[in-house]
């Protein structure tokens, strides 16, 4: 249509060997801020699906772990928010990165207050925050899975805190502490990082396990991938002999 405005003669050639063909993404609403991410990462190819729903997911996700922290993504929501009445007549790049910066606040508040993180805070064990916490609740059945199974965990901690020997309960089991530990809660706040570990290693095999689905129909070798992928990640604690997140929440 634009060649016949402006009456231009065009006539379509066939692509040459070392040619490479132009991808063009068409996206827009919250799609479109998935596919300025891409922008910054990497152009996919002409014969790949459009990721940019699944960058922003994962993107959003990654960014809240590394945050760590629900005070930080209110301080990111509140600018976003700042940044949305202040500016009068913003340009369609900028009103997406402020839609970005709001998700990235959302999803920062979200896993800070799953994880009972909030500008490095320590909350009580009472608090209702960490109480109801998906940490406190993993942490939990991590001590819970020690104590019935008497493993190496458990016999760490009670040969450390001989006070320890014979405790049923689980939260009496994380909040014992001796007289000249630096921290308030040595073991539970051991136990959280493990978990965080884990988390971390738990939720990228998924999302590589997902990359490799997604083209499963163009490239059955990732089905060997994903088996792989699954297979180490549920050797490994038994080689290091750790007590792993498939053991206490998924009984295996």
């Amino acid at each position: 249509e634009l060649c016949q405005k402006f009456h231009i003669y065009s006539e379509e050639v066939a692509l040459e060997s070392h040619e490479v063909e132009p991808t063009y993404l068409q996206n827009t609403g919250t799609a479109k801020v998935g596919e300025d991410l891409i922008r910054i990462f990497d152009t996919p190819s002409t014969r790949d699906k459009d990721p940019s729903l699944w960058v922003l997911f994962a993107f959003a996700l990654f960014f809240s772990m590394i945050v760590y922290d629900a005070g930080y993504g209110l301080v990111f929501l509140a600018t976003a928010l700042v940044l949305r009445f202040r500016l009068k007549k913003p340009s369609a790049s900028t009103k997406r990165f402020i839609g970005l910066m709001s998700i990235l606040g959302c999803a920062c508040i979200l896993w800070g207050g799953l994880t009972h993180s909030f500008f490095g805070i320590e909350f009580s064990p009472d608090s209702t925050l960490r109480k109801h916490s998906l940490m406190t609740y993993l942490i939990e059945k991590k001590a819970e899975y020690s104590i019935k199974n008497k493993d190496e965990t458990y016999d760490f901690y009670v040969a450390k805190y001989p006070q320890l020997k014979g405790v049923t309960s689980p939260q009496e089991f994380l909040y014992t502490h001796g007289p000249n530990d630096v921290s308030i809660h040595p073991i539970a706040d051991k136990f959280t990082d493990n978990v965080l570990l884990e988390l971390s290693l738990f939720l990228g095999a998924i999302h590589i396990c997902i990359g490799l689905l997604r083209y499963m129909r163009k490239n059955p070798i990732g089905f060997g991938w994903i088996a792989f992928v699954i297979g180490a990640y549920l050797y490994i604690p038994y080689f290091l002999h750790a007590t792993s997140i498939i053991h206490f929440l998924f009984g295996l």
